[in-house]
């Protein structure tokens, strides 16, 4: 059983990293993802949830204390309970994680954690106000030692619990033995001072990563509170999750639309931006579809319901986003294993700088200075904060664009594309078909067959005979080729001119993008039109100017496929294509420009999606097969939603690299410091805490 859990009160993205990595090596779960912008934890298991709860909660305190570990589907039931005023509080229970709203207990921690972090820093500053004037009149160590103790207990006593469950190289550790050997060495004032320097930017640099997590959650925030529906003559606010298909909803002005549904009463305009990230409101009118999470700017308009809400946009958005971490790029899992084994081997270099020259030129206490300054800069914190959140504020940015990104090693290849191949119809052009030439005869012969097909050909040719098409039998449609049926007595074809040569019927020299048959013999043919996207040759254009090639398939005739490819601006186009030829076609490409990305609409562009590097689909025609097979998802269904998606990934990796290398400058360069005996504490600080606030205000950049 799937079970998605929350980690309240959980701000450490290290300690997030060795929780989800012990979980993953725990036998008893499968399919871990944890996700640090929204501390949800999901994971497979065979366990009630009472016990996975309980379970969840041992490995957690074992690494990380204050953590509380909450049922989220319960949770968010529990908040549209009407009956809520007869819960009760018990304080860090796992009744509690049950019987309150998670939007409730995550105000109340967030909220009592900065408090806790205010007071510390209000607390250490007072306290070296207070010894400051009093070092002015005398001069006393306990003094000092009262006030480092005063300033740092909470560090110490950290430091002293992780010893006792097996975790020894943290950063309580780290500034712990620091400070208290400063002690020992008769630093008094420089272990204070730098106790509270330590305390003041880590509040700092909580508040930073806290309002970059909200900056992402807002981008993203989709969720929809409850619906109003209309039922009998009355109006009755419902959750969402109760809403059946076929429902009348009122959606009343400022309200987001609950579910995916089509307009029955009233004129409205909605605000998509949210999904597709276009800030001009779209008319809508009775007929109309709309999808859940549009807004309503206008009067106040009825719909009915198409989709529950599980299975709406907005759920599927959401899901997507939530399981993005289970996609992580290979930045993440470096920078998670270079931690790993950085962490011991740099304090095992403090303690061989401490003692190996006191062999060699005798002891001094200045060699012991030089590890403990050794140990507090070595704190990969800086990096381990500022990676994961790169890509989740590049995954939020493009959310707000319109395109779901749906891992960190998506957004990390597409900043290595090199080609780009469309897909024609739907995806380059509107996929809006219509006839332009045919007689009556082969649009009723066309229309019998096409009439059980979906495809955007077939509804063109019902819409053109304008008529109740007549009954075919034994209708056989063979995807990407056409359709084969028994009309009036006679074996009858409706299709392509690959189809009609597949089935061995002669073909005229007649260029047309449909052709019919009776009893093996051509009797007709249709031409066709369809409309490039406006935004088709501008992205085109720009992705050229930004190094990329551009290439198009499609199972259209060759006039049809030039003449698309040419108003597009594209060169390199294959035609008359099934969709296996596609993913072939795909790989031939990938072997002469590299890493290549394909963007399509339809069902049968699932294989090759799934097979290129990254597969962007379509999301408000798309199909589900496609949606379900693609690494990005564009809302907006235009091409220039892939240029988006380029330019964020590029800038991602950008900010990524440049805290990459910043932090490890400023590391190695005061390590380098301490070792030649010109490095002091409050370096050694500024490269654990300094680097660590300077790169996430630097990733912030990204939103």
């Amino acid at each position: 059983m799937k079970s998605t859990l929350i980690l309240e009160g959980l701000n450490c993205p290290n300690c997030a990293g060795k929780i989800e990595n012990r979980l993953k090596n725990d036998p008893r779960f499968e399919n871990v993802q944890f996700n640090f912008v929204n501390k949800n934890l999901t994971l497979e298991h065979d366990m009630s949830v009472e016990k996975l709860i309980e379970e969840v909660d041992i490995i957690v305190s074992g690494i990380e204390n204050g953590i509380r570990v909450i049922d989220k589907h319960s949770a968010h039931k529990h908040t549209h309970n009407e009956d809520h005023e007869h819960c009760h509080s018990h304080e860090h229970s796992h009744e509690h994680s049950h019987e309150h709203s998670h939007e409730h207990s995550h105000e109340h921690s967030h909220e009592h954690s900065e408090n806790n972090k205010a007071v510390i820093v209000l607390r250490s500053l007072a306290v070296v106000l207070l010894v400051t004037v009093y070092l002015s009149v005398f001069k006393n160590p306990f003094i000092i030692l009262a006030a480092y103790l005063a300033a740092g207990y909470d560090v110490i006593l950290r430091a002293a619990k992780n010893i006792v469950k097996g975790r020894v190289f943290d950063e309580n550790f780290l500034m712990s033995i620091a400070t208290i050997g400063a002690i020992v060495l008769g630093e008094y004032a420089e272990a204070l001072a730098v106790m509270v320097f330590y305390q003041v930017g880590e509040f700092l640099q909580d508040l930073a990563v806290e309002h970059s997590r909200k900056s992402i959650t807002d981008l993203m925030d989709l969720k929809i509170e409850h619906a109003d529906l209309v039922k009998d003559g009355e109006i009755k606010e419902i959750d969402p999750e109760d809403i059946a298909i076929g429902d009348i909803l009122l959606v009343k002005q400022g309200a987001k639309v609950p579910v995916d549904g089509v307009i029955t009463d009233g004129i409205t305009s909605f605000d998509t931006s949210a999904l597709t990230g276009e800030g001009v409101p779209r008319g809508a009118n009775v007929g109309d579809k709309v999808l859940s999470g549009f807004i309503n700017c206008g009067n106040a308009v009825k719909i009915k319901a198409e989709s529950t809400y599980e299975n709406s946009t907005t759920a599927r958005i959401l899901e997507m986003t939530e399981n993005a971490s289970a996609h992580k790029a290979k930045a993440e899992n470096f920078i998670t294993a270079f931690a790993a084994v950085y962490t011991p081997v740099v304090v095992v270099f403090a303690v061989l700088l401490a003692v190996i020259p006191c062999f060699i030129y005798g002891f001094s206490p200045d060699w012991i200075k030089r590890g403990l300054i050794f140990l507090v800069a070595s704190c990969p914190c800086a990096l381990v904060l500022s990676v994961p959140l790169c890509f989740f504020s590049g995954i939020g940015k493009a959310s707000k664009l319109g395109v779901l990104i749906k891992g960190s090693s998506y957004l990390q290849t597409l900043n290595k594309v090199k080609m780009i191949v469309f897909d024609k119809t739907g995806t380059l052009t509107t996929g809006e078909f219509e006839v332009r030439s045919a007689n009556s005869e082969t649009l009723a012969l066309a229309a019998a067959l096409e009439q059980y097909s979906t495809h955007p050909i077939a509804k063109a040719i019902i819409a053109a005979y304008g008529k109740t098409p007549e009954e075919a039998e034994n209708v056989n449609e063979c995807s990407g080729y056409g359709v084969t049926a028994v009309y009036k007595g006679q074996n009858a074809a409706v299709g392509s001119r690959a189809f009609m040569q597949k089935l061995g019927i002669p073909l005229d020299g007649t260029e047309a993008d449909v052709y019919a048959a009776l009893d093996g013999k051509i009797t007709g043919s249709i031409v066709l039109s369809d409309t490039v996207k406006p935004d088709s040759s501008t992205t085109v254009h720009a992705l050229a100017a930004a190094g990329i090639q551009s290439a198009m398939f499609t199972g259209d005739t060759k006039q049809n496929a030039i003449e698309t490819a040419k108003k597009a601006g594209i060169t390199n186009v294959e035609y008359e294509l099934l969709p296996g030829d596609k993913l072939e076609k795909l790989n031939a490409l990938r072997k002469k420009y590299g890493i290549t990305a394909f963007v399509g609409d339809g069902i049968n562009d699932a294989p090759v999606l799934a097979g290129a590097d990254v597969g962007a689909a379509m999301g408000g025609i798309g199909s589900d097969a496609a949606i379900e097979a693609a690494d990005i998802v564009i809302m907006g269904d235009k091409p220039s939603g892939i240029l988006r998606a380029v330019e964020v990934s590029r800038k991602t990796m950008a900010v990524l690299k440049q805290n990459v290398v910043f932090v490890l400058l400023v590391k190695f360069a005061v390590l380098f410091l301490a070792a030649i005996g010109l490095g002091n504490m409050w370096l050694a600080v500024f490269a654990d805490v300094g680097t660590a606030l300077i790169a996430v205000v630097n990733s912030l950049r990204i939103l």
